[in-house]
């Protein structure tokens, strides 16, 4: 795990990161999050193991510049990532891993039907007092039943 993944990052800092995610070699799906306005970069996306024989998938996301948060943009790319991991890549459970101080992101995942499955307490320090670390999983069968019906979204 890295620890800066848990840091907010400056716009600079998240196109470095993409950037370094391209050199890696290390078989991973990265996406760039971008304003439709503008096309600005607001965050990334980036795949951190997919283990096809069982059809998992972790990945993890950030909005890199606080600014940016609250204005809908995980929300979508979440979306996009749950509908592309279910749908197009046929997944039957996909995770992500986050620190128990990210309350907005916790709501979110929550929302959309990801459930907690593991729990490291006081797996992670910063400034001055640990946090827990989580996962959150989602299955394909209980992504699919919260989708309406008949409508691909």
């Amino acid at each position: 795990m890295h620890d800066d993944l848990y840091r907010t990052l400056t716009v600079s800092q998240v196109k470095k990161r993409l950037e370094d995610m391209e050199k890696e070699d290390v078989p991973a799906y990265q996406f760039a999050i971008h304003a439709l306005d503008d096309g600005r970069l607001v965050g990334w996306i980036r795949t951190d193991y997919i283990l096809w024989s069982s059809r998992t998938m972790q990945f993890r996301m950030a909005i890199g510049d606080a600014r940016e948060r609250g204005k809908g943009f995980g929300k979508d790319a979440l979306a996009l990532m749950l509908r592309h991991g279910f749908d197009e890549m046929n997944f039957n459970r996909i995770s992500i891993p986050l620190v128990s101080y990210q309350v907005r992101a916790l709501t979110g995942l929550k929302q959309v039907g990801f459930q907690e499955e593991v729990r490291r307490r006081e797996a992670v320090y910063r400034e001055g007092k640990y946090w827990d670390e989580l996962l959150m999983g989602l299955l394909a069968a209980e992504w699919w039943q919260m989708q309406p019906q008949g409508e691909i979204v």
